[in-house]
């Protein structure tokens, strides 16, 4: 029990410092109803992953109806657990205001089972969560054939006697009033009413008498006027009419509370149905909340893993995310517990570190509890322990605490309970006392936390920490990405990384007179100094590579671009080359058809002419070697795509940096600039374009 205790009071802190009820807030929101509200604020956390699977997997549900541009037929409806209370006792009559609520429960509830039943095969979970819904279709019809809901009158079709009661006090009523006009007309003339009205004083209809005529008119004073001056007066000869009009309005009464009792006791009959449904609405209507967030947001299911592991890709802060535009909102990519399970974020103030501290801890609180995350798809959240967080200055005064000592006892409970499968996330540890001190049992803390296995992110601004992180296994540099031009925050995370504090050049930047930052740096130490500098020097390094990275990505693919331009012109006109030889080809082959026909021609003119077998010898060798040179020419033509007829592949062995070559796909003169790669490419120089060149697409020089 005091083992619980303490998981909730641990539960409740980390919620409270990474301000968990904002995001709750505005997920409850989209609540149609308050039990719905509290449903969301007052969620547990859980700690199964099949739990959290599955709660997540009933928001997904929900937010499939409503990426289909549909919605359930849910409407706000009333708490109608003090009826069921009521109902509980034998014989409860509800008053109509509750018969009213359940009636349109038990419609809602109907009409979404409904709904639900009919998509049964696209939304399963959901399905299985919500098909113990159960109307009451025989109580809803009778309630509003009995009341009018929208007034809150019982009809006078409730019942056959209560019609004619009503019959019979409206006759009575225009008895009454007929025998007053009578007797207010007679009034009237000698002047003895204030108004020639008839009105109702405790029910009874009365005459507005001036007080000089009250004695005048015999009959029964039921008020007087604020004034004095005006006596309402039932006259004697009303009396009996007005007594009628009483005894049928209490008949009507008597009648009226049968029927409530009668329609009480239908309710009666499936008040625990109604209240299980009740409860599955209030559900839906909480989950319809989450969902109507998760769309709004373009939130994610998380992977929900068992081994420890998160994993973050374009995670953002929901209440970012609530108070700039999307676009505004840097992502956050970052993983833990995978190749290390303690993280160490440093860099400037301002950076944006205690944002990804808190954008983590919040993200993991919230799939814990069946929300959907601000992230990609393939995020994934593996600890479902507790939540250890110290961030910000939670200073007690009631506890004589100062803001170390406070900070002190929260990092003594996280060493005394954190384990393997919990978070810890501190906020600048080892700060708010001597700077060797804190740095010696920061460095400390972290041993002890990487002995018990324990996941761990920390913001620091102390070298020996980022030191630590660089030497000890397990334990991984970050740093927020910081501009060194304009020395301005970007809010991006790079893993691997220790970052600068960039304190001088920011003091410098502001105005900081130039001599105060000098001696500051010579005070600091070279030692020191050269560390920042070294970490700056390689900040702005790394930031160059990645510009030039970015550079040669942007030239590659213009490269890519141009080469495919020019090898899609290259086969057009290697086409057009293949479509012109074929002509000259067919007109040499009609050519030469017409050549042997002459000559066949002319042979038989010399054998009638009796000319020697030598020279008819010569002339045929003649026609069929214009013959072979044709069909040659035909060959070439046939020839593939990349083929060149008389040029050789060459062989790897005949590489040799400067060397002439063919590129076939171009067939174009180009030169050997380096040697093959490790995929046999070679990068080669065709006319004005650099590339690199398959083995097989290079052909021997013609040697001229």
């Amino acid at each position: 029990m005091a083992r619980n205790s303490e998981k909730i009071d641990r539960a409740v802190a980390a919620a409270g410092a990474l301000e968990l009820a904002k995001v709750l807030d505005l997920v409850a929101d989209n609540a149609l109803t308050p039990m719905a509200r509290e449903n969301i604020i007052q969620a547990p956390l859980l700690y199964e992953p099949e739990m959290i699977r599955a709660a997540q997997a009933l928001v997904s549900d929900y937010r499939s109806i409503l990426d289909r541009g549909e919605d359930t037929p849910l409407e706000v409806f009333d708490d109608i657990e003090p009826a069921c209370s009521a109902l509980e006792i034998q014989g409860a009559v509800l008053p109509v205001a509750s018969l009213i609520s359940l009636a349109r429960l038990a419609g809602i509830v109907r009409r979404v089972r409904h709904f639900l039943a009919a998509r049964r095969e696209a939304l399963p979970q959901l399905w299985q969560a919500m098909h113990a819904l159960e109307g009451h279709p025989e109580f809803e019809q009778a309630v509003q054939e009995a009341i009018d809901t929208a007034s809150g009158e019982i009809r006078d079709s409730a019942s056959p006697e209560l019609r004619k009661i009503r019959r019979e006090i409206e006759r009575a009523n225009q008895a009454v009033r007929k025998k007053l006009q009578q007797i207010a007309q007679k009034a009237a003339a000698r002047d003895m009413l204030q108004e020639e009205l008839i009105t109702m004083r405790e029910g009874r209809l009365v005459l507005m008498v001036k007080d000089d005529f009250r004695r005048r008119i015999g009959g029964i004073v039921h008020d007087q006027s604020a004034s004095g001056q005006t006596f309402f007066i039932e006259p004697v000869e009303s009396v009996e009419l007005n007594n009628r009009i009483r005894e049928l309005q209490i008949q009507e009464e008597e009648e009226i509370h049968r029927i409530l009792a009668s329609l009480s006791a239908l309710a009666a009959q499936k008040i625990h149905e109604l209240e299980r449904s009740y409860a599955l609405l209030v559900e839906l209507d909480a989950l319809r909340a989450r969902a109507l967030y998760s769309r709004k947001f373009q939130c994610n299911e998380p992977i929900i893993n068992a081994e420890g592991r998160l994993v973050f890709y374009a995670a953002r802060h929901p209440l970012l995310l609530q108070k700039l535009p999307q676009e505004q909102v840097v992502p956050l990519q970052l993983e833990l517990g995978r190749e290390f399970t303690m993280l160490i974020i440093s860099g400037p103030n301002a950076g944006g570190k205690t944002v990804a501290m808190k954008t983590v801890g919040l993200l993991v609180l919230m799939a814990r509890m069946g929300l959907h995350i601000p992230a990609s798809a393939d995020s994934e959240i593996g600890l479902m322990g507790d939540l250890y967080v110290d961030i910000g200055d939670l200073q007690s005064i009631e506890n004589d605490l100062s803001t170390f000592t406070s900070h002190m006892s929260r990092l003594r409970d996280m060493l005394q309970h954190a384990g393997e499968h919990d978070l810890v996330l501190i906020d600048e540890m080892g700060a708010g006392t001597d700077p060797e001190e804190g740095t010696a049992l920061a460095l400390a803390a972290l041993e002890a936390l990487r002995q018990s296995h324990t996941r761990a992110m920390i913001t620091t601004h102390h070298g020996a920490l980022k030191q630590y992180a660089h030497d000890t296994q397990g334990v991984e540099n970050g740093s927020m990405i910081f501009n060194i031009d304009t020395l301005e925050p970007t809010y991006r995370f790079r893993a691997g990384l220790p970052g600068s504090s960039y304190a001088f050049e920011i003091v410098a930047r502001i105005g900081m007179p130039e001599k105060i930052v000098a001696r500051a740096r010579e005070l600091l130490g070279s030692d020191k100094n050269r560390l920042d500098h070294l970490i700056s020097e390689f900040e702005k390094k790394v930031q160059e590579q990645q510009e030039l990275i970015q550079r040669n990505r942007l030239e590659n693919d213009r490269l890519r671009a141009l080469i495919k331009l020019y090898e899609e012109r290259a086969a057009t006109l290697r086409e057009k080359e293949r479509a012109l030889k074929k002509k000259a080809v067919q007109e040499s082959e009609e050519i030469v058809q017409k050549a042997n026909a002459a000559v066949e021609q002319a042979v038989r003119m010399i054998r009638s002419e009796q000319a020697s077998r030598e020279s008819i010898r010569k002339a045929r060798e003649l026609v069929e070697e214009a013959r072979k040179t044709v069909q040659a020419e035909k060959k070439k033509i046939a020839q593939p795509h990349g083929g060149q007829a008389g040029q050789e592949q060459l062989r790897p062995e005949e590489i040799a940096v400067g060397a002439e070559v063919i590129w076939a796909p171009g067939n174009q003169n180009a030169v050997i600039l380096a040697a093959p790669d490790k995929e046999g490419k070679v990068f080669i120089q065709a006319g004005s374009i650099k590339m690199s060149a398959p083995l097989s697409d290079l052909r021997k020089a013609t040697v001229r």
